[in-house]
């Protein structure tokens, strides 16, 4: 038996435990002696929320990645929590165990239940950027291990030995692969960025005794690319403006008489042509 005050009449009551619901026997009213199953999940839920809102906050990722979980447990369609599960997950990654495809996952089922979410595709690409970093970090570390290695067997004259040449690259062969898969996955997730295609083109230089794959050449044509690209959208700006100046001379030339504004005529008409050639040209590689 449990002890119980009627909460209208004020009356006090002997009940039995295992009751969930009782009447008092003075005046009738209907007491609640236990939550329902729905309400202490609610009650739950919002806890856990708390929870998990501070572990974000403070940046403590496996309490914040458990308390999401119970709120999965508890509501599967949770949106709040597969978003909030993301992050901290990948943030979870060490060199044995990369957590950024199951972060990815966490956000795909958010998707799922919310398709229309903003936060979804901000978070995909915030995460990927971080994956794109970490990855060309860890390709840093194998390619300066690599160097290291490699200059063990380096002593000056000596490496003109066949030996020590041989040794050097069989000894350093498999860091120097490492480091450029690692670079190749960066550039995975951000194709266009030139940090990571630079580094992919120094390896490369560095270790060019290696027959690198037909990917890794064609990482370093498209930094080619991007490298004038960015040199074409410099130069376009100065060159339209000598344009423009020089047409504009060259309409004033017009209007004047003799044998030397023929020739400056002449001299204009020659350096438009030129000058729209090479224009022409960068906006080409501008539009790469």
């Amino acid at each position: 038996m449990i002890s119980q005050k009627c909460p209208s009449c004020g009356a006090s009551l002997e009940l039995p435990e295992d009751l969930e619901t009782a009447h008092c026997m003075y005046c009738g009213t209907r007491i609640a002696l236990r939550e329902s199953e729905s309400s202490k999940e609610r009650l739950d839920l919002r806890r856990f929320k708390e929870l998990a809102k501070v572990a974000l906050q403070a940046k403590n990722h496996q309490e914040a990645i458990l308390y999401c979980n119970k709120i999965l447990e508890i509501d599967p369609r949770d949106v709040d929590a597969w978003i909030d599960k993301a992050g901290p997950t990948f943030f979870s990654t060490t060199v044995a165990n990369n957590r950024y495809s199951e972060a990815m996952e966490y956000l795909e089922k958010a998707s799922e239940i919310a398709p229309g979410d903003a936060r979804i595709p901000i978070l995909k690409r915030a995460i990927t950027g971080f994956q794109a970093t970490w990855l060309n970090n860890r390709g840093i570390d194998s390619l300066n291990h690599a160097q290291r290695i490699y200059r063990i067997y380096d002593h000056g004259e000596l490496l003109e030995d066949h030996e020590h040449v041989v040794k050097g690259r069989k000894e350093s062969r498999d860091h120097f692969l490492e480091a450029m898969k690692y670079f190749l996955a960066a550039s995975e997730c951000a194709p266009s960025n030139t940090t990571f295609l630079s580094n992919i083109a120094d390896c490369a230089k560095i270790a060019d005794w290696i027959s690198w794959s037909t990917s890794v050449n064609q990482k370093i044509q498209t930094l080619k690319l991007l490298t004038a690209k960015q040199d074409a959208q410099e130069r376009l700006p100065q060159l339209r403006e000598e344009l423009a100046r020089t047409q504009d001379q060259l309409s004033k030339l017009k209007s004047e008489r003799g044998f030397l504004s023929i020739l400056r005529i002449k001299n204009a008409d020659s350096k438009i042509r030129g000058l729209q050639a090479r224009i022409a040209t960068l906006e080409k590689l501008a539009s790469f």
